[in-house]
């Protein structure tokens, strides 16, 4: 009896043992599981916060500098998104990814609804600056305010994801210490138990296997954001973004150890050309080459930096004095102008491209971040105004340019939407019948304040900050309103010429917007003449070549401005359909006391007779200097002999008394 007894004791207490024990799985399977799915979806939801935030913000850097081709649309989908996360760990949500709980926890609900405080001031300044890109730059206030309120939302982001993972952390070791001391007790109860229990540490493990490999996930990922957030993906370069930071803490340092920092600032020249000309595939070779050069120019210890688009930053740091720092930036910026200037290879094709650099030195240029940054800046964009491929320090003087071209800039813009602009016209004489042949189309902006300023004031200033554009289609569509009139007066002015900016011309709509112009003012394609300079031809042969035999399959003529100061080559000529060329001034002027000169105009006229192409000679101030080139051969001439540029009712005065006007020539004939 005692035996049956103690085997019906041993029976039920194997039996509540076995019960007691699965229980205890399964409370520990569901505690496990628990944890798993309450926190690893909100550390995902947290890392999702961040990579959108981060993505949102390089595509919109992107799209600022115009080395992408990106959407807008792509940046809001990207703070969309990242908003839509914040709210899932507030409220909680579903979505492909899985669940998402609320959290519970104040302190991170705080957190999450200050990300959701960032995101809203984030999407609101980009806004703000996709509205005026042009005006709001890389290194403007707005630009630095943008990327202090991304700063914000990741480090929100950062810290609603180190609680989770705290929070995690703390529950998985108390859910190891629990579940690892009841199995152990439970492993000496029984014998028989002993195969279930190894099953469910098998299971246990791989849910402890489970947790680590996210662990690594969640560490591989961060490291990734790192990486997204801090470097060029192109060229591997720490981005604006951790330059500015390091820029901030070599400031410091310099401040504490009286040592002085040296800011390059690197535009290159001509790499538009490159993208238009080889494809944008071919400028991230060039880059990426770029950089590769810009590296070998510093010491180990400075940095290179990719600051957007085409612009580079190197630091120079840990400098002992200003001498030093000067002769080192000196050094430094020969050294990568040599290197910038020498051939790349991409895809099989050479291309050259140069530098325009700013050199900033602090503390003199500046003691914070941003000024020094925009000084540089402003160094930079006088080199570029002295012939690009040279480097200059900022100065006072600088500055006060700078200053003055910013103002200048604001003015240009109003000039523009009011139409302070006043078209002149500089008439063109045929040798042969002393009649106007044309008449070129010069432009003055009558400023309310400083009055009538000179093109070549305010047009490089419309280049660099964006605006020759808009300058180009406003002159452009004035010169077609007037020349339509004269046409209905019965007024003929010969053809009219038109300058075009390399900018202008490059713009895909270019030829259906001139097209357009003829068509709604019912002008004879063949009375506008457009004036190319050199450069234009050589920046990219097969777009050039399409657009001008476009043009000219319309009638329009074309002519090549400045010819002899560029690119002259006959092999140009002949390649395209040209139908003027017009002869530099600096010839002209400067024939009677250089041999040299006045050789080098002979063939230009007889290389433009050659292909059966209309020599005009610009610039003539004297009946000597007329004489000589109608000796040469050239069929047209303009200059300040037969008149100045001058506005459309004199021309039209001009042109009806002409008899008077060309009595000069009769008396010449005489003599």
């Amino acid at each position: 009896m005692k035996k049956i007894k103690l085997a019906r004791q041993t029976l039920y207490l194997s039996l509540f043992t076995s019960f007691f024990l699965v229980m205890a799985m399964l409370f520990l399977f569901y505690t496990g599981n628990k944890i798993a799915t309450r926190h690893a979806p909100l550390i995902d939801a947290s890392m999702e916060i961040k990579l959108e935030i981060t993505t949102g913000h390089l595509w919109f850097e992107e799209i600022a500098s115009g080395d992408r081709h990106e959407s807008i649309e792509t940046v809001w989908k990207h703070l969309e998104n990242a908003e839509w996360y914040a709210k899932a760990m507030l409220n909680g949500g579903t979505n492909l990814e899985g669940t998402f709980l609320p959290m519970s926890d104040p302190h991170m609900r705080s957190s999450i609804k200050s990300v959701l405080e960032a995101l809203k001031k984030f999407k609101q300044i980009a806004q703000l600056r996709y509205q005026d890109i042009t005006r709001y730059k890389s290194g403007s206030a707005l630009d630095q305010k943008f990327d202090r309120v991304f700063s914000e939302a990741i480090s929100e982001a950062d810290h609603v994801e180190t609680m989770i993972q705290k929070n995690f952390a703390e529950e998985l070791q108390h859910f190891q210490t629990f579940s690892g001391t009841m199995l152990a007790i439970f492993s000496f109860i029984s014998i028989v138990l002993s195969l279930f229990l190894y099953r469910r540490e098998q299971q246990r493990q791989v849910h402890i296997d489970t947790i680590n490999k996210a662990n690594y996930s969640i560490k591989e990922k961060n490291d990734q954001l790192q990486l997204i957030a801090h470097y060029d993906q192109l060229t591997g370069l720490p981005n604006r973004i951790l330059f500015l930071d390091r820029l901030e803490q070599e400031l410091s340092h310099s401040k504490r150890t009286n040592s002085i920092i040296s800011l390059l600032f690197i535009d290159l020249d001509k790499f538009k050309s490159i993208n238009d000309q080889l494809g944008h595939y071919a400028g991230d070779i060039l880059l990426q080459q770029v950089s590769a050069r810009l590296k070998k120019c510093v010491r180990e210890d400075d940095s290179v930096i990719r600051l957007s688009g085409d612009e580079f930053v190197i630091m120079l740091s840990n400098i002992e004095s200003k001498d030093e720092a000067i002769d080192a930036s000196r050094n430094v910026a020969n050294k990568l102008i040599k290197k910038l200037n020498k051939v790349f290879y991409l895809e099989g094709k050479s291309a050259h491209i140069s530098a325009s650099v700013g050199i900033a030195v602090s503390p003199d240029d500046g003691d914070n971040s941003d000024i020094l940054l925009r000084n540089a800046d402003t160094a930079m964009y006088y080199a570029k105004a002295q012939g690009k491929n040279n480097y200059q320090f900022f100065s006072k003087k600088l500055n006060e340019l700078a200053l003055k071209r910013v103002a200048m800039e604001e003015d240009l813009r109003l000039g523009i939407s009011e139409k302070q602009f006043q078209l002149f016209f500089q008439p063109q004489l045929d040798f042969a019948s002393h009649k106007v042949n044309g008449a070129e189309v010069l432009v003055r902006w009558k400023h309310p304040n400083l009055g009538m300023i000179m093109p070549g004031d305010f047009i490089p200033v419309a280049e660099n900050c964006g605006l020759i554009q808009e300058l180009d289609a406003l002159i452009t569509k004035m010169a077609f309103e007037q020349y339509q009139k004269w046409q209905q007066q019965g007024i003929d002015i010969g053809h009219l010429s038109l300058n075009v900016s390399p900018i202008s011309f490059r713009r895909p709509d270019f030829v259906s917007e001139i097209v357009g112009y003829i068509t709604r003012y019912k002008i004879n394609a063949q009375k506008i003449e457009l004036e190319l300079i050199e450069s234009v031809l050589v920046e990219n042969t097969d777009r050039t070549q399409q657009t001008l035999s476009e043009l000219s399959s319309i009638g329009i003529r074309i002519a090549i401005d400045d010819f002899g100061t560029g690119y002259s080559s006959m092999a140009y000529l002949k390649d395209f359909p040209i139908n003027t060329l017009k002869i530099d001034r600096t010839f002209i002027l400067g024939y009677e006391e250089s041999d040299v000169g006045k050789a080098i105009l002979k063939n230009i006229v007889s290389l433009g007779k050659d292909l059966d192409l209309e020599i005009v000679a610009e610039g003539i101030e004297t009946p000597e200097q007329e004489r000589f080139v109608k000796a040469l051969g050239c069929q047209i001439g303009q200059g300040f002999l037969f008149s100045r540029p001058i506005p459309a009712k004199e021309l039209e005065n001009f042109i009806e008394n002409m008899p008077d006007n060309i009595l000069y020539l009769k008396m010449d004939k005489i003599s």
